[in-house]
């Protein structure tokens, strides 16, 4: 049966029916299969079919007698009530024959072994679609009753894929159970939603706010005149041929202009709205994805549209189309963020995570990041409010890095001899065969990619480090490196990639920052001794650097030529930086997990 065309509102839970005139056999086992559900006994064909006729809303399950079974199913069989049939019969060649023909008889058999460990399974399987079914509608406590009811009852089957499913079952389990903790904390992630949405709401203000030639300042309106003036000054030069052109601009212009108005107006819309919902405090988590989404929309659109970034640019080609046009000014503004931050401001978010004995890593994307716990093999999916996806990964060796990768759209996380990738839209985690090592006994200990370009390295010192094509999975060049010394981590410079920043440590474990440039040659060093995980910063392009069991930031400019020490209140295991929202996440010895607002 379908059971997703089951109506939970008017679901009334399982029956068991037993029509014999003969009583019920190794009766404890049977109610163990139903409980906390009561068999229900009949020896008449006529009033147990109209007894399963009045169970309108229950999913029945019928073990009858061969010759009893033989009156009673062709009126009761096409019933959507009546979920299984088992034929408990002396002759099971003669009624395997008539029993063939109906699809809900799911046995025929003369002893209880096999009856009992296929009703067991069935049972299983119906509770677990209720399961999922609920879970659907996240309503994860009814969920995980009707879970752990499917794992009582495939204790008793004794199938080939009895551990598959229990497996599967428990994982479910698992969810459900981190589900129903989170459903415990629901008002305080509202109120963290909340204070997201407002977070993003401000910082939208803020932009509108910024002198931009939409306003009315003295400033903006000397910007917007010297503008127009270029325009005005070559289309005099050039006023025969190229008038239309001229004209074609103005209308560009004027249409990142109305495209700002109407940023303003949808902007106007949303504030709005969110004072009505705070005002009526009548919103759930749902409620507020969507404000928050149209919010980092008109964001983007307002960066994209902001007429104080753009110039003239005047050419003398002969392509009249392409003479003049608006471009993004040399001397556009940027959001620098302050890393001080997190030495005076109170986290935005703070979680409980396995930090202190267990062994993790992190990986970011510009709006997320993994948290990956090796000794559990669970993998966390984060936000920039904290919500997160938990998946438990099947695979038994450790992930020892996870990055970002624009090529494939996915995370890649590199384990001991093998890749696997990681889609944030889906949570679909799949291995990625194309890439293994050279030889099998040979591990690798890092990778980083920009574009389609992955570079890994091996483990120990003097390893090997190659550069593959993701288009092809080819190896494009190689390399090997100092023989003193031994990678830790390697990232690409987002401001420059052809340079890649590395830290690396000798065999007594003093360690360093390297800038290397696209061949493996070293161009500078910083010496940070106990640096580990260097974080890439989007706006700058500079580097934050972690210090192993320490409390210590270190900031390194984009070219390592200088450093800047960053102190923290407790010591660090990982960060990772969301450029999206200007998140700097914090995992501390302490089994915290801190979110900071750097901007």
């Amino acid at each position: 049966m379908d059971l997703l065309n089951i109506n939970l509102s008017k679901f009334n839970g399982l029956a068991f029916i037993w029509l014999d005139t003969k009583a019920i056999t190794d009766r404890a086992v049977f109610d163990t299969l139903s409980s906390p559900d009561k068999w229900f006994a009949h020896e008449n064909s006529d009033e147990c079919e109209h007894f399963i006729r009045s169970l309108e809303n229950k999913q029945i399950f019928l073990v009858t007698s061969g010759s009893l079974g033989l009156t009673t199913i062709r009126s009761i069989h096409d019933l959507p009530q009546l979920h299984s049939v088992y034929i408990y019969c002396q002759d099971k060649s003669r009624h395997s024959q008539w029993a063939s023909k109906f699809d809900k008889i799911r046995l025929v058999d003369n002893t209880t072994q096999p009856l009992i460990s296929q009703l067991a399974i069935d049972v299983a399987h119906i509770c677990e679609n209720i399961g999922d079914q609920h879970s659907r509608l996240n309503e994860h406590k009814q969920a995980l009753v009707w879970y752990e009811r499917a794992l009582e009852k495939i204790k008793q089957h004794n199938g080939l894929t009895k551990d598959e499913f229990v497996n599967a079952l428990q994982s479910k389990i698992d969810i459900s159970t981190v589900a129903c903790q989170r459903f415990q904390q629901r008002p305080q992630q509202l109120g963290k939603g909340m204070n997201e949405v407002k977070r993003q709401h401000e910082l939208l203000q803020q932009l509108l706010d910024a002198p931009t030639p939409l306003s009315s300042t003295e400033k903006d309106e000397k910007h917007i005149a010297a503008t127009i003036k270029k325009i005005d000054e070559w289309e005099r030069k050039n006023i025969k041929q190229i008038r239309t052109a001229a004209e074609r601009v103005r209308q560009q212009l004027q249409k990142q202009i109305n495209e700002i108005n109407k940023v303003k107006d949808d902007f106007r819309l949303i504030t709005d709205e969110l004072r009505q919902k705070q005002s009526e405090d009548d919103y759930v988590e749902a409620d507020l994805q969507q404000p928050l989404e149209k919010l980092q929309q008109l964001k983007h659109q307002l960066e994209i549209s902001d007429t104080s970034q753009i110039d003239v640019q005047i050419t003398d080609d002969i392509d009249w189309s392409s003479m003049v046009k608006l471009v993004k000014s040399t001397e556009a503004k940027s959001m620098k963020v302050n890393f001080d931050l997190i030495k005076t401001r109170e986290p935005q978010i703070v979680l409980d995570v396995p930090t202190d004995e267990n062994d993790i890593r992190m990986g970011a994307s510009n709006k997320s990041f993994l948290f990956y716990d090796n000794d559990t093999k669970k993998l966390d999916l984060y936000d920039q409010a904290g919500l997160k996806h938990t998946e438990k990964l099947p695979i038994k060796s450790n992930i020892w890095e996870i990055v970002w990768s624009s090529h494939f759209h996915k995370y890649l996380l590199q384990a001991d001899t093998s890749f696997y990738t990681y889609d944030e839209q889906n949570h679909q985690f799949e291995p990625l065969q194309q890439i293994k090592p050279l030889e099998p006994k040979i591990m690798f200990s890092g990778c980083t990619c920009f574009n389609e370009i992955l570079v890994i390295c091996y483990e120990g010192p003097g390893c090997r480090i190659e550069e593959w094509n993701l288009n092809d999975f080819t190896i494009r060049k190689h390399w090997k490196n100092e023989t003193e010394r031994r990678i830790i981590q390697m990232l690409f410079s987002i401001k420059n990639p052809n340079h890649i920043g590395v830290t690396a440590s000798d065999q007594k474990d003093i360690r360093r920052f390297e800038l290397r440039d696209r061949d493996m040659k070293i161009l500078k060093v910083v010496n940070i001794d106990r640096c580990s995980y260097p974080i890439p910063i989007p706006t700058t392009g500079d580097w934050l650097i972690s210090h192993k069991d320490s409390k210590v930031f270190s900031l390194v400019k984009d070219d390592c030529t200088s450093e800047t020490i960053i102190e923290y209140n407790e010591n660090v295991e990982q960060a990772v930086f969301l450029a999206d929202s200007n998140y700097l996440a914090i995992a501390t010895q302490n089994n915290k997990l801190r979110f900071y607002y750097v901007l």
